[in-house]
C-alpha cells in the first residue's frame, strides 16, 4: 500500500511541476517571440532608411529596388517618416528634409522601389 501511495504522490508532484513550468514558461516564450518579431521589423526600417540616405544624395530620378521579407506587423511610409507597427509597439524613423509618398507595406516577401522625384521627395512603389 505504501508503494502505491508513494507512486501516486510522485506522479502528482511531477504533474504539478510540469504544469507550473507550462503555465509560466509559455507566456515568457511568447513574449520573447513578440520581441524578436519587433526587432526584425525595426531592422527592416533601418535597412530602408540607409537606402533612403544613399538615394537622397544621388541625382533626381535615381532609384533603388529593395527586397523585404516582413513576417508580422505593418510598415508605413507617411509624410517624412517610415513606421513599423506590431501590436501596441511602434518604431519610427523620421527624416527632417524628405517627404515620402504614402503607402503601406504588406506582410510577406515584397519588392519596393524608391525613386528620388525631387530634391526632397521620394516615391515609394510596390513592385509585382
Amino acid at each position: 500500500m505504501n508503494v502505491v501511495v508513494s507512486a501516486v504522490l510522485v506522479l502528482v508532484l511531477s504533474l504539478s511541476v510540469v504544469g507550473m513550468v507550462i503555465q509560466y514558461g509559455v507566456p515568457i516564450i511568447q513574449e520573447q517571440k513578440q520581441e524578436m518579431d519587433f526587432e526584425q521589423g525595426k531592422n527592416i526600417v533601418n535597412y530602408i532608411s540607409f537606402s533612403v540616405s544613399d538615394l537622397i544624395s544621388e541625382p533626381i530620378n535615381s532609384s533603388r529596388i529593395i527586397e523585404l521579407k516582413l513576417m508580422k506587423g505593418k510598415i508605413e511610409f507617411l509624410d517624412n517618416k517610415i513606421s513599423y507597427y506590431l501590436g501596441y509597439q511602434e518604431y519610427n524613423k523620421e527624416f527632417s528634409k524628405i517627404k515620402f509618398t504614402e503607402i503601406d507595406i504588406p506582410i510577406g516577401e515584397i519588392k519596393i522601389k524608391l525613386t528620388k522625384k525631387l530634391k526632397d521627395e521620394i516615391e515609394v512603389e510596390l513592385m509585382g
